[in-house]
């Protein structure tokens, strides 16, 4: 743990552990940058430097967006827990005035901390003898062409919607396709064992090829009943012999790679993995085996094949991105090369599978044991990007939660409604070609054409980020920041701050709440489900636009167009 001093220019800044500082330069802080503070731990404090400018603000409960005067716009998350220093410079060992939130909110920024909703605050020059010279905020009127309606912004902030714990928890019959209706009844903790011999209950199966389990197999395991305790308030413990789920290694016959049984007693519940797994690269996270692992111990744990049964996944979604219980690969074949002199070869073509249970398992397994509501049940940050998400799903216990996308270059589809899959940082087989060959530092237009025919080939069955992240059923998750491509982002019913950083952006707001939208460079449209006259539309002091909807409200900044269902309008 250590004490930081960090000088910020941009992105999302979070340090973690410690007492650290996060200090803003004028002369430091990149041009209209989308900077993200982000910091639970420890007592942190935000340092203005001399010569600094806020040029607008908005203040909420826990959080503060304020635009600098080179156009970079600062959202400080958790801004209660944080203190402010004015003036003074921490590497020069100059002090400067410390404030708390609401003396910082008051005395900088004129303004006071709502209670729901958001303020808007004014103006300061923050100088170097930690005083501030500060313009409060001004309301002229004047609606669609004036100044800003405290009326109308009232009226946006009575649509606030929040919610920082879980919603509707998952229940019987809410993942049919994988619910066995076979579980481990009265249970809190599980048991698991590994066999090295046969033991003499299994006298029946006819098992041959029977050999010790193999060690290079156990953190797979291991990993995955960690896993479902992240989601369920199930433990597992490891027992010498006789647990509840025992683990074995067997010669299997005919197109059979392993099998396992539904919960019971005696044999119920124990897995049969092939013999010929033996070694740490086969059970490599996202290697076959690793996903055998997981696939045998849904089944240990009542889960059911996707596609047997009275209940099925629908032909779209019978695929192991729904559910690890799928005999179905999705998007998940990626390529690799080897250059040597004057050749150029595809090593290999593999699979990569995820290393964790699947939406609808998350669902059922939930609604067979239960939540565990105390995982991430605190402000969570999710970083995601090409290649870090493969079908992960997120499964959140509560707090003000960041989908943080800030590094994708691709495209992003990011939805926030719970059950709905987005696609992070989507690179198609052209642009994941490109990047081989820059990487690779190839010229020669023969091992480029090789390249791009490699890619070309591997057709639907090339993973490009899509429906690469799910929120699962009751998870709320308030806020999204994504990167440099053309993104698209669907709001949920709460309060969502939204930030699309640069690129042509669509953000669809529909749902609920009061939403706060940052479109940052490019051309960005929002798009709402209502006729133009449905919908109250007023320019602010600071530039930023009020939308003030039966339903939902939003305030827009960096955004040029809003788009209804009979017209589209123009920000000016």
């Amino acid at each position: 743990m250590s004490n930081d001093t960090f000088i910020v220019q941009r992105g999302i800044v979070g340090k973690g552990e410690g007492d650290d500082v996060y200090v803003f330069s004028s002369n430091l802080v990149d041009s209209d940058a989308q900077i993200t503070i982000t910091d639970t731990q420890g007592s942190n404090s935000l340092q203005f430097i001399g010569g600094l400018t806020i040029s607008s603000s908005v203040v909420a409960s826990d959080t503060i967006q304020l635009t600098l005067s080179n156009g970079a716009t600062v959202t400080v998350l958790g801004a209660s827990n944080m203190s402010y220093t004015i003036g003074g410079d921490p590497v020069a060992g100059i002090a400067g005035v410390d404030k708390d939130f609401t003396n910082f909110v008051a005395d900088v920024l004129s303004t006071t901390v709502p209670t729901s909703g958001t303020n808007t605050g004014g103006s300061a020059d923050i100088n170097s003898d930690g005083t501030a010279t500060v313009t409060p905020p001004t309301d002229t009127g004047g609606g669609d062409t004036g100044g800003g309606s405290d009326t109308l912004l009232a009226q946006a902030q009575a649509k606030t919607s929040t919610n920082s714990s879980t919603t509707t928890l998952p229940t019987t019959g809410d993942s049919p396709a994988v619910e066995s209706g076979v579980y481990w009844t009265g249970k809190t903790n599980i048991t698991y064992s590994y066999n090295d011999t046969e033991p003499a209950d299994y006298a029946g199966e006819n098992l041959s090829g029977f050999i010790t389990f193999p060690d290079a197999a156990k953190p797979s395991v291991v990993a995955s009943f960690a896993d479902i305790s992240t989601f369920t308030p199930l433990t597992f413990s490891e027992v010498s012999v006789d647990g509840d789920i025992e683990w074995n290694a067997v010669q299997q016959s005919g197109n059979t790679d392993a099998y396992a049984y539904y919960p019971g007693s005696g044999i119920g519940g124990d897995v049969f993995l092939n013999n010929e797994y033996t070694t740490s690269e086969q059970y490599t996270a996202g290697q076959s085996p690793y996903f055998t692992v997981i696939h045998e111990l849904g089944h240990a744990m009542g889960l059911d094949h996707t596609f047997e049964g009275d209940a099925t996944l629908p032909a779209d979604q019978e695929n192991i991105t729904h559910s690890v219980m799928s005999y179905t690969d999705h998007r998940n074949k990626t390529m690799e090369f080897t250059l040597s002199g004057n050749s150029i070869n595809s090593q290999s073509v593999s699979s990569y599978y995820t290393t964790d249970y699947a939406l609808y398992d998350v669902i059922g397994l939930q609604a067979a044991y239960g939540a565990n509501t105390s995982h991430n049940n605190t402000d969570t940050t999710y970083t995601v990007g090409f290649g870090t998400t493969v079908g992960e799903v997120i499964w959140d216990g509560g707090g003000t939660d960041l989908i943080d996308a800030s590094s994708a270059t691709g495209a992003c589809t990011v939805d926030l409604r719970e059950q709905q899959f987005s696609s992070i940082d989507v690179k198609d087989a052209a642009t994941q070609a490109s990047e081989k060959i820059t990487e690779m530092g190839i010229t020669s237009q023969t091992f480029i054409d090789f390249i791009n025919e490699q890619y070309t080939s591997l057709g639907e069955e090339l993973y490009t980020g899509e429906m690469s992240l799910a929120i699962s059923k009751g998870v709320v998750i308030e806020n999204v920041t994504t990167g440099s491509g053309n993104d698209s982002v669907q709001d949920n019913s709460v309060d969502n701050v939204i930030n699309t950083g640069a690129g042509d952006d669509t953000i669809i707001l529909n749902q609920g709440g009061f939403d706060t939208v940052n479109g940052g460079t490019g051309t960005d449209t929002v798009q709402l489900s209502i006729a133009s006259s449905a919908a109250q539309v007023e320019k602010q002091t600071d530039g930023s636009y009020i939308v003030v909807a039966d339903s939902f409200a939003a305030q827009l900044t960096g955004v040029e167009s809003l788009q209804f269902t009979d017209t589209t309008t123009t920000l000016v």
